[in-house]
């Protein structure tokens, strides 16, 4: 609070100077204005060119932050869907994160792991099939075998 009536103060003093100078040196009040109007509108202006730089490198940070938290997981996300499109059940992408791409990386693992089950069942049938085809061609052997004895019996 010192601080502040201190400078009020001073910038005080700076502006009666001032008014003393322009009186002894026999310039007008109106040319004073003038004088410290310019300077003030110099000194907006060169507030504002800072408030704009100062905007800027704002934005561009914030740019690089929502990129780094919102662009990485969505290209995780996409490198796995691609990995799951090319046949790899095997590989395992659990997040941690608990936003929307989070989910959506559970999602996909849980995908993958349905995927995994439907092929490992596709798999179990087709290997019985199999197994049941063999017999029955085994079986159809052993009756062609048979029914050729017969018919040289006859």
């Amino acid at each position: 609070m010192a601080f502040d009536k201190s400078c009020r103060y001073a910038r005080m003093r700076k502006g009666m100077d001032r008014c003393e100078q322009a009186f002894w040196s026999g310039q007008s009040l109106e040319e004073l204005y003038r004088s410290l109007s310019s300077k003030a509108s110099d000194s907006m202006a060169a507030l504002f060119v800072a408030a704009m730089i100062i905007a800027t490198v704002l934005s561009v940070l914030l740019y690089l932050a929502l990129k780094r938290t919102v662009t990485t997981p969505v290209n995780e996300a996409v490198g796995y869907a691609k990995r799951v499109a090319s046949g790899d059940l095997c590989t395992r992408n659990r997040s941690r994160q608990q936003d929307e791409t989070g989910e959506l990386l559970s999602t996909l693992d849980d995908m993958a792991n349905s995927l995994s089950s439907i092929v490992s069942g596709v798999r179990i049938a087709a290997d019985s099939i199999h197994t049941t085809v063999n017999q029955l061609r085994a079986g159809n052997v052993d009756l062609s075998q048979r029914t050729e004895e017969q018919a040289s019996s006859l």
